[in-house]
């Protein structure tokens, strides 16, 4: 997207500072006066759609049909609430084991994913998705599969784009106001639940009641005890989850025969600390550097690797298996790319290939 346009965008939303303190203040009490009016009555579940669902004692009263949610769309029991980054790969990964896990097992469930953000970067892309979740929510579904498929990759420049495309730019810069008030309250509340979860900045992180589930779990048991509501002891034990953020790696414009040193990035989605085994290398490949400690809990490493293009030039297709102690077998990266023919003079030109050795005197 075009600078002139990421620029427009942002107008919309970085008010001062002072106004912005004001909204925020506004729509917090707004939410805070729904949540007494939508309190359930005695003797019924607080869960059922609509009304409030409240955690870490009542703390927070989160109100579903004010979120995204993942699973049922139209209606359902609100069990836990989902902190999630789009700009983390676990996060997204993790979006596909939930609606999987709770349409198959728990039909009827919904999740209300709550904007959580650790950086600037992540906190425009979650007023970008709640932007258009609250103007049209047939519209964020279509978005939100397209960054959680990573067709659309997730940056403020390239969701925007895809944003306004989906809407409309007018639509779109008419909602990105309209909402700014709500959308700032949101990611407040959302800032303040995570932080009530802890220290520690792992995310996805479930939330149900007072009760955390921390990381990709990527084991349905695990996810349905949690929503179940069973207790630590009949969950399996903690484990690391090797998560590849880049499975293809594009590389292009390579000099023939001549190495090539690069790095791919590995992360431990799991919630035990990830060893790394040994690797399988295809034709070409070398290992240059391998962390040795144990990546911890939402870590990310480097893996330094250095590739040798064919000398005949042309296209080329390698792969990188990585092996360690977290489930699911090996992590595959894909080494895909071109490199340039040999030079004509190098081919034809014999004095190109000669070498002259050093003359001596005697």
């Amino acid at each position: 997207m075009k600078t002139a346009g990421i620029t427009k965008i942002r107008t919309a939303w970085l008010l001062p500072a002072a106004a912005a303190a004001a909204i925020g203040v506004v729509a917090v009490s707004e939410l805070a006066a729904r949540s007494d009016r939508t309190k359930p009555a005695e003797g019924v579940p607080s869960t059922v759609v609509g009304q409030d669902l409240p955690l870490f004692g009542g703390k927070f009263q989160i109100h579903p049909a004010d979120y995204p949610v993942l699973g049922s769309q139209v209606e359902g029991m609100s069990k836990a609430v989902l902190l999630s980054d789009f700009t983390r790969p676990w996060c997204l990964a993790f979006h596909r084991v939930v609606e999987s896990t709770i349409s198959s097992s728990l039909p009827g469930t919904r999740i209300p994913v709550l904007p959580a953000a650790t950086t600037p970067e992540a906190a425009e892309i979650q007023r970008i998705m709640l932007t258009v979740f609250h103007a049209d929510s047939a519209q964020w579904k279509t978005l939100f599969d397209l960054v959680n498929s990573r067709q659309v990759p997730a940056n403020a420049g390239e969701m925007a784009s895809m944003a306004r495309c989906l809407m409309g730019p007018d639509h779109f810069d008419a909602a990105a106001i309209a909402h700014a008030g709500k959308i700032e309250a949101q990611l407040k509340m959302a800032a303040s639940i995570l932080a009530e979860t802890g220290e520690d900045a792992i995310l996805p992180k479930l939330v149900s009641g007072s009760r955390v589930l921390i990381g990709a779990e990527s084991d349905p048991k695990r996810l349905l005890a949690f929503l179940r509501g069973e207790s630590p002891s009949r969950q399996s034990p903690p484990r690391p989850v090797l998560a590849l953020p880049e499975e293809t790696v594009k590389l292009e414009g390579l000099e023939a025969g001549k190495p090539h040193d690069f790095s791919v990035k590995i992360q431990n989605c799991g919630d035990a600390p990830l060893q790394l085994g040994w690797t399988v290398l295809d034709e070409g490949c070398e290992l240059t550097d391998l962390p040795e400690a144990a990546l911890p809990p939402g870590g990310e490493a480097s893996i330094g690797l250095r590739f040798k293009p064919p000398a005949a030039g042309g296209s080329f297709t390698r792969h990188l298996q990585i092996h360690s102690a977290a489930a699911g077998g090996s992590g595959i990266i894909t080494l895909q790319g071109s490199c340039a023919l040999r030079s004509a003079t190098a081919v034809t030109d014999p004095a190109a290939e000669l070498v002259f050795p050093t003359q001596n005197p005697h």
